[in-house]
C-alpha cells in the first residue's frame, strides 16, 4: 500500500531509522538488566518520552512526503538527525556493555 504512494528511498530511510531506534531500545534494556536497575514499570514512560516522539514525527513527515517535496527534504534532514543521535546512543550503550574482551 505505501509502496505505491511513497518513494522507495523514503521507505528505506524510515525502515533503517526505525531499526536503529529499536536496536537502541533493546540495548538499553539489556544494559539496564546487566546493571541491575531494570524496572518494567518505567518502560512505558521511557517509550512515551524517549522513543515515540522520534518515531511519531518521522511517520508524520512520511505521510506528507509523497505530496510535498519540501516535506520530503525535511523528512530526510530529520531522519539524519535521529540516526546521528541514536548511533551515538548505541555506541555509548555498547561501551557500557563492555563487549570488548581483549586484555589491555
Amino acid at each position: 500500500m505505501l509502496n505505491s504512494f511513497l518513494d522507495a528511498k523514503v521507505l528505506t530511510t524510515l525502515g533503517s531509522t526505525l531499526g536503529l531506534v529499536l536496536l537502541d531500545l533493546l540495548l538499553g534494556i539489556i544494559l539496564s538488566i546487566k546493571q541491575g536497575n531494570f524496572d518494567v514499570r518505567k518502560l512505558p514512560q521511557f517509550l512515551t518520552s524517549g522513543v515515540l516522539p522520534y518515531v511519531g514525527s518521522l511517520l508524520v513527515f512520511v505521510l506528507f512526503a509523497g505530496s510535498l517535496p519540501a516535506i520530503t527534504a525535511i523528512f530526510y534532514t530529520s531522519a539524519a538527525t535521529v540516526v546521528a543521535k541514536f548511533l551515538v546512543d548505541i555506541k555509548d550503550k555498547l561501551i557500557g556493555l563492555n563487549l570488548d574482551r581483549t586484555p589491555k
